[in-house]
Order: C-alpha cells, then sequence, then structure tokens
C-alpha cells in the first residue's frame, strides 16, 4: 500500500490502489523556497504559459547571437498591452546595455510597459498579466 503524503509531496495522488501523477497548476507559486535559485530558464518557461493562459501574444527570441545587445528577454502584446520584460534568477544583474534597451522602450511610446521579473516578483507578475 501507498504512503499518501509521501505520494503528495511527490506530486502524486491516490486514486483507488493507483498513484496517478497530479500536474501542476500554471500559477503555483515555488515552495519551500525554491525561488532563491530558480534558474532564468524556468521563470521564463512559466511566465510565457501564464501570458498565454491570458491572451497575450508571447515573443522570445531563442538564440540571441547575432541579436542586438540589450533587447528585453520577452515581449507580450494583447489589445491594448505591450509589454518588454527582462527576467533574471535572483541573483542575477542587468547589463548596461539591458538598462539602456528597457529605458528606450519606456520612454518609446506613453503606452508601453518594461519591467525586470525574478522569481520573487511571481504574484506581482500574475497580477499585472490579469489585468486588462
Amino acid at each position: 500500500m501507498y504512503d499518501e503524503s509521501w505520494l503528495r509531496n511527490r506530486g502524486y495522488q491516490l486514486v483507488g490502489d493507483r498513484a496517478v501523477r497530479v500536474p501542476a497548476p500554471a500559477t503555483r507559486l515555488w515552495a519551500g523556497g525554491r525561488g532563491d535559485d530558480t534558474p532564468e530558464s524556468t521563470l521564463l518557461a512559466r511566465v510565457r504559459r501564464y501570458a498565454r493562459e491570458h491572451g497575450y501574444l508571447a515573443y522570445h527570441t531563442r538564440d540571441s547571437r547575432g541579436s542586438d545587445c540589450g533587447f528585453p528577454d520577452l515581449c507580450l502584446v494583447r489589445p491594448g498591452r505591450l509589454i518588454f520584460a527582462e527576467l533574471k534568477s535572483t541573483r542575477g544583474k542587468l547589463t548596461r546595455e539591458q538598462q539602456r534597451g528597457l529605458s528606450l522602450l519606456q520612454h518609446s511610446i506613453p503606452a508601453v510597459e518594461t519591467y525586470t521579473w525574478r522569481p520573487a516578483d511571481w504574484l506581482h507578475m500574475q497580477q499585472l498579466l490579469g489585468h486588462p
């Protein structure tokens, strides 16, 4: 017989006599301090998934070689909103080029929104992307 707490801790639940994997919702928060060491790639995947679920078209250049330095990691657009976001791990630092790129975009058109997001900003990102 399965120990239910052991299964729950590994993302499963007991259904009858079978252990069934329970998918984590896209809006799940990082538990147990995992946000402290979350890599930028994981944050990017979660933000993109959440944005798409809320009607955004999301763009990210997979291979930035040959691209201009300083352009943000992510562009999100839906009617009435244009967001540029630079994503960083908890310890990641913005380069001078990234700071300049965000500043240029922020001051280009009044409605453009620019952000630097880290794993600790997850709740704020959800609130921001969830509103029109």
